[in-house]
């Protein structure tokens, strides 16, 4: 889900800076605010991940079963 998520934001970027620039799509990243697989993405005014989230799960039995989650 990391990557599908990453791979819209990037597009998201680049539909906003209307250009492959890569300076250009950097630039435009403070903007986004993207809601998808993995929750809301936003990014600080230094092009930082704001309310980063890694979720540690334990699968036994079938089931899934949330251990921590770190903030980043």
């Amino acid at each position: 889900p990391f990557t599908y998520d990453a791979v819209y934001i990037i597009v998201d970027a680049m539909k906003r800076a209307n250009s492959t620039d890569p300076a250009k799509i950097l630039a435009a990243m403070p903007a986004t605010n993207y809601t998808g697989v993995i929750g809301t993405t936003t990014f600080d005014s230094k092009g930082d991940l704001q309310h980063g989230v890694i979720s540690l799960y334990n699968y036994k039995g079938g089931k899934k079963t949330l251990l921590d989650e770190v903030k980043m």
